[in-house]
């Protein structure tokens, strides 16, 4: 999108992986994150430019993309309640609306030690943004599905990139290969760390909870009966297989939330593509500067994308400089 908007022509060239990590995310935006309670970094600065990107695209596309709504933390120990208020008064959370929720005031949550909200949190619809993106582009006639490995990249020698195999020449050639981009030798020197995560979606027609609720797991409402529930972290086993052991890590974690009468009617898994310090890896390959890379956005995406992708657009066309902690630069 950010590419086209500067005016340039664009091929998306798309393998259509039904289980990467963008078609199983839950797309959620949170503010405050971690067992450390810290606000998400550089949240003042991303926020406002993914709120306007989706609600500019909400208006090209005709259709609601982003739902912003309070999200609720709930407090597991006295300590950690003690932690967010030391946050509180250190300024921690300025310019976000956080308002602390009593101990034995928490509502339809079994949380003992209260919780606090916090805004503007919500959740990208992932799924619709990905249908009707596609969809656009295909009427553009600007993608086409189809995989495409290291073996059918030419460098040219007029400092661009030709695909033979597919009839394409282009200036640039821009890898957003998610957790495959490990694979690649045109970026093996961007240190990725991918994880596997398991993702399930309940149905619990008893439920009324307004906004993503926070305890050990996460659980996501969907307005209509069902519930985005989350997630898992595993470095070890790469794979895209689902596991008892997951379904029952993530449901133990939502035990006090969860009324008895709940069914997983969906159970997913994808590997996300995260890096060795969880920052994006965005910029150029250090001898051919007509590969680029756009990568590990890993847990973050929603939040980082809009900025990661304009950064790289303005690095490309205008030379500008990208930041040193998103750089794939700063493994040397």
């Amino acid at each position: 999108w950010r590419m086209r908007d500067a005016g340039l022509s664009v091929m998306i060239l798309d393998r259509t992986d039904s289980q990467a990590a963008s078609r199983v995310a839950a797309g959620l935006i949170t503010p405050i994150l971690g067992k450390r309670l810290k606000r998400s970094g550089d949240w003042q600065e991303l926020w406002p430019v993914a709120e306007e990107f989706y609600r500019q695209l909400e208006q090209r596309l005709g259709c609601p993309l982003l739902q912003i709504r309070p999200a609720a933390r709930w407090f597991q120990s006295a300590d950690e309640r003690e932690l967010f208020e030391r946050q509180c008064r250190n300024g921690a959370y300025d310019g976000l609306n956080v308002e602390s929720v009593p101990s034995g005031k928490a509502g339809p949550i079994g949380a003992c030690h209260g919780g606090f909200t916090m805004e503007p949190a919500g959740r990208l619809d992932v799924t619709v943004y990905l249908e009707r993106s596609r969809a656009e582009f295909c009427r553009q006639e600007c993608i086409r599905q189809v995989e495409v490995d290291d073996a059918d990249v030419v460098l040219s020698l007029t400092g661009g990139v030709e695909l033979p195999r597919l009839g394409l020449s282009a200036r640039w050639l821009i890898l957003c290969t998610g957790a495959w981009g490990a694979q690649s030798l045109w970026m093996n020197g961007v240190r990725f760390c991918p994880c596997q995560g398991e993702i399930l979606r309940l149905r619990h027609p008893q439920l009324d909870l307004d906004g993503t609720q926070h305890h050990r797991k996460w659980l996501c409402p969907l307005g209509d009966g069902t519930s985005l529930a989350g997630s898992t972290y595993e470095w070890e086993r790469l794979d895209l297989q689902t596991t008892s052991a997951g379904r029952q890590e993530i449901l133990a974690g939502l035990a006090p939330i969860l009324p008895e009468q709940h069914e997983v009617i969906e159970h997913h898994a994808a590997i996300r593509p995260t890096t060795v310090d969880t920052w994006p890896a965005i910029g150029v390959h250090p001898t051919y500067p007509q590969i680029a890379c756009l990568n590990g956005l890993g847990t973050r995406g929603v939040l980082q994308a809009p900025a990661a992708a304009q950064l790289l657009l303005n690095h490309l066309v205008k030379g500008e400089l990208i930041r040193p902690d998103w750089s794939v630069s700063r493994w040397g």
